[in-house]
């Protein structure tokens, strides 16, 4: 087990390496950044001196080795438009970011989780195909148009909610619902095939012949196996969220780091992106080696797997 996470450290490694390299060359193919970050009535000396001070009219393998070997001693550099460390300015909007995704997953989860378990239940009612058109429905929905939606009727309408911002919880509770409709159709409709593929197993009528309540069965034997599939897709749709927030933090006004990631590549402040990247990758590999983790509590096929 501990080999297949040094394997899995070292390939996150290079997968961020390989991140920064393509981040960095896509910034320089978005034209001279000297001539974007000075100001409008600079002089053609000014950004010359501009561009020398900040290493732009070297060869760009040069700044990138350059950038590498300070960030590998923890230095990513300084914001070119805010003049402060580039890292704290992902770290100060990152929470804003995590809140709202923590959020979103509790929307889906106690939405979904108990729609797709009473869905396989009760398989073939009505529940089951109002469960079923429903998740397909909520996956249907532009987060944009669903976010617009919510701010023309709760917030302009009848004026329960703030429109845009960020603060107290009535700040969060259009942002979390508009990101987590999406998530509930996938989870709920995920769950209950996984659950009714769980139920007709063998070892479920086992513990129904050996008298155990319905509810023990449901909730301990069956949804246990029938959550290893869900946990995967939520790993991945969480390693998703990390980076596909923006378009909601942008609708609705909330200070997030995908925010303010696009607008520093719009900026062309490239400390903060490559900063952003290095934080967001290193969120995505934390969040694959939970998945992992899980997997062996949940499968003992895979922990004993991993044992041996």
């Amino acid at each position: 087990m501990t080999s297949k996470i040094l394997r899995r450290l070292f390939h996150s490694v290079l997968v961020l390496l390989g991140l920064t390299v393509v981040v960095f060359g896509l910034l320089d193919l978005g034209g001279d950044p000297a001539a974007q970050l000075s100001s409008p009535d600079a002089t053609p000396q000014e950004i010359e001196a501009f561009r020398h001070e900040h290493g732009f009219d070297r060869p760009l393998p040069v700044q990138y080795l350059e950038w590498l070997g300070r960030a590998i001693q923890g230095d990513l550099g300084f914001s070119y438009r805010q003049g402060v460390p580039a890292l704290s300015v992902v770290l100060d909007s990152m929470p804003a970011t995590l809140l709202l995704i923590v959020a979103s997953l509790a929307v889906a989860f106690l939405v979904a989780i108990p729609a797709g378990i009473l869905a396989a239940v009760r398989r073939g009612s009505r529940f089951d195909r109002l469960v079923i058109s429903g998740a397909v429905f909520t996956q249907s929905l532009p987060t944009f148009w669903l976010g617009i939606v919510m701010i023309l009727f709760f917030a302009v309408n009848l004026r329960w909610l703030p429109e845009s911002g960020g603060g107290g919880p009535e700040y969060l509770v259009m942002p979390a619902v508009a990101l987590g409709a999406f998530q509930v159709g996938t989870y709920a409709r995920l769950l209950r095939s996984s659950m009714v593929e769980v139920l007709d197993s063998e070892f479920v009528r086992t513990a129904r012949a050996k008298g155990l309540s319905r509810h023990r069965v449901v909730l301990v034997h069956a949804l246990r196996n029938a959550a290893i599939p869900v946990i995967t897709v939520i790993g991945l749709q969480i390693g998703e969220l990390y980076g596909g927030t923006v378009i909601t933090e942008t609708v609705f006004g909330w200070p997030g780091a995908n925010r303010q990631a696009v607008q520093s590549i719009t900026g062309h402040d490239m400390p903060v992106v490559l900063a952003y990247i290095l934080v967001v990758g290193t969120l995505v590999l934390l969040t694959n080696l939970v998945v992992e983790a899980l997997y062996g509590v949940l499968d003992v096929r895979t922990r004993d797997k991993a044992a041996a």
